[in-house]
């Protein structure tokens, strides 16, 4: 599902922004690279949860 809405290789290099800037500036970034905004997620709600959970998961 994460990997539908995101490209690989992105969500690779946000990943690794996550020890500097924390999930919510990575979820923030990944919307703006691929031309969405944050309500991309009101239907998707539980992407967002997903997508911090793996980063916190990976990385800390």
């Amino acid at each position: 599902m994460v990997f539908k809405a995101f490209p690989m290789k992105l969500l690779i290099d946000s990943y690794h922004a996550y020890h500097t800037q924390g999930d919510e500036w990575v979820i923030a970034n990944l919307l703006e690279k691929v031309g969405k905004d944050e309500s991309y997620f009101d239907p998707n709600a539980r992407l967002k949860e997903i997508l911090k959970r793996r980063m916190r998961r990976k990385y800390s």
